[in-house]
């Protein structure tokens, strides 16, 4: 009874790694450079962070928070050294991911609820973005607009 049951495990496991007919697999590709209708979106959420300069406090400490499933953003802004102590605004909506005039750059256009509150942000590789004015330009002058990727 053993030498049956010992002798239908080998025959088993040898029928296993046979390939009677030599059939051969062959997967082709089809090589494109055309990656205009495809888009790799590695992360879901791409945060930003950084102090933007203010008229009239320390900063504005800003978290930018962009949900790339789902189009939408979410923007914390606190003015610091407020003589009334730290004021928080929140802000969020939906974004449109589009490219900039002459450098083709990424740029973000976070719309509202109110037309006049659209803001723009142009991606600096994949590690910062920078804040535009409304015309889509960079704002010029030595101060920071930039936010970090977290």
């Amino acid at each position: 009874m053993n030498k049956i049951l010992l002798l239908a495990i080998a025959f088993f496991i040898s029928s296993c790694h046979r390939n009677p007919e030599n059939i051969t697999v062959v997967y082709d590709t089809i090589p494109t450079n055309d990656t205009a209708n495809f888009e790799i979106i590695k992360e879901v959420n791409l945060t930003f962070e950084g102090v933007l300069p203010c008229a009239d406090c320390g900063g504005i400490l800003t978290n930018l928070v962009l949900n790339t499933d789902s189009s939408t953003y979410k923007v914390t802004e606190t003015y610091q050294g407020k003589h009334s102590g730290d004021t928080v605004l929140t802000s969020a909506g939906s974004y449109i991911r589009k490219l900039s005039e002459g450098d083709a750059a990424i740029v973000y256009q976070l719309n509202s609820s109110r037309p006049e509150d659209v803001r723009y942000f142009k991606a600096k590789g994949d590690s910062a973005v920078v804040m535009l004015d409304k015309q889509q330009k960079e704002i010029a002058g030595k101060l920071n607009y930039s936010l970090v990727k977290k």
